[in-house]
């Protein structure tokens, strides 16, 4: 099941084939545009939907898809796009997240009898809102956007 994040119109058509020229799926995929804004993938080759599982979050036209694998006889209203999922050797973490509420900035861990910060850093995700932390629409598109706030003082960053 894939969900794309956005407010904004996009072409359902085009955001197939730019996936199906990204996957390169050798056995095909059927796609399907269950909701607004989700969608069931089928694959027919069990390497060609682990690549595209494991490589995401995909950016489409400055819009985030995330995709989740789900059983057949889950409902639509109770998936969850948002567990630890994969490490590797850098301390970079892959988690599952609930975009529908902001992204931390960091958590405090206790290291050696003492409590430290950790600031999380995020791959940059193409519809991103670095004041409220939000996906779905940018800082400028945020309804409390101030543009005489300069980027260096978002709570988010801009890296």
């Amino acid at each position: 099941m894939g969900k794309l994040f956005t407010k904004t119109f996009y072409n359902v058509g085009a955001m197939k084939s730019l996936l199906r020229n990204t996957w390169k799926p050798t056995k095909g995929i059927i796609t399907r545009e269950v909701d607004k804004n989700l969608f069931s993938y089928q694959f027919f080759s069990e390497s060609n939907m682990k690549l595209a599982f494991n490589g995401g979050p995909w950016p489409f036209n400055g819009c985030t898809l995330l995709l989740k694998e789900i059983n057949r006889m889950e409902q639509l209203s109770k998936i969850n796009f948002g567990l630890l999922v994969g490490v590797d050797r850098s301390i970079k973490f892959q988690v599952d997240v609930d975009v529908s509420k902001p992204l931390k900035r960091g958590i405090w861990v206790k290291f050696e009898g003492k409590w430290i910060w950790i600031t999380l850093r995020y791959v940059i995700f193409a519809d991103f809102c670095y004041t409220c932390g939000r996906l779905g629409h940018t800082y400028k598109g945020y309804e409390l956007f101030d543009e005489d706030v300069p980027e260096t003082e978002l709570q988010y960053g801009l890296n």
